[in-house]
């Protein structure tokens, strides 16, 4: 799952029937999307989906390890759209609609179906050299593709702790000398959403819990 990339203008994410359904440039709604599920086809409505981006994206941004300019064999790319879409197995008619839509809006800084780049966190992701709108420009030239997945931050499993950090038996008793944070600890919030900064909470707050109790600080003085 991609973070600050499909914020860059020039590109946009899709699905198998080469429509968008979020405004991709904001993680939050678009994880959302991806994770919408269809009770009736018992499928996800918008998995596999992927990030579509033009020649001026590959040339300007980084994509994961993929420098800019880089252009890795695995990464499908064609001359148009339809081209692209029997590469990466979406309509291609829906892809080509997409395009015309997406760049009409975008010739003028706007995405009139989703408001792409409206949102002050997607802006600040995206590039400010680009005007009036930080997340979009119009594609053009060669295409490229990448397949977007559903990844985790944080679990909501883990060893359970106490207010020291220590980690408990199953009788609920600590084990002495045995501390855990972060990743390797049980989930303090629960809750349908992606919390990706919660476990970075866990790790800071937990880990200097631990080490003062470890250090001797707070502990209870026995005679």
């Amino acid at each position: 799952m991609a973070g600050r990339e499909p914020s860059f203008p020039g590109s946009f994410v899709v699905n198998r029937a080469g429509r968008r359904f979020a405004d991709d440039s904001f993680y939050r709604v678009l994880v959302s999307g991806m994770v919408r599920f269809d009770t009736k086809s018992c499928q996800f409505e918008n998995l596999p989906c992927w990030m579509v981006f033009d020649e001026e994206w590959k040339a300007t941004y980084r994509l994961g390890h993929v420098k800019p300019g880089e252009a890795p064999s695995w990464m499908p790319r064609a001359g148009n759209a339809a081209q692209l879409a029997s590469k990466i197995g979406v309509d291609a008619a829906g892809l080509e609609e997409t395009l015309r839509t997406f760049n009409a809006g975008a010739a003028d800084g706007r995405d009139d179906e989703f408001g792409r780049g409206s949102m002050a966190w997607a802006r600040n992701n995206g590039d400010r050299r680009i005007k009036p709108n930080p997340c979009v420009r119009p594609l053009s030239g060669t295409l490229y593709a990448v397949e977007l997945k559903l990844g985790t931050m944080g679990t909501l499993s883990g060893l359970a702790v106490d207010e020291h950090a220590r980690v408990l038996r199953a009788d609920g008793s600590p084990i002495e000398g045995l501390y855990t944070c972060g990743q390797s600890m049980s989930a303090i919030v629960e809750g349908y959403w992606y919390n990706s900064g919660t476990s970075n909470g866990r790790a800071l707050i937990f880990g200097g819990i631990g080490a003062r109790h470890a250090l001797g600080a707070g502990r209870e003085v026995t005679a």
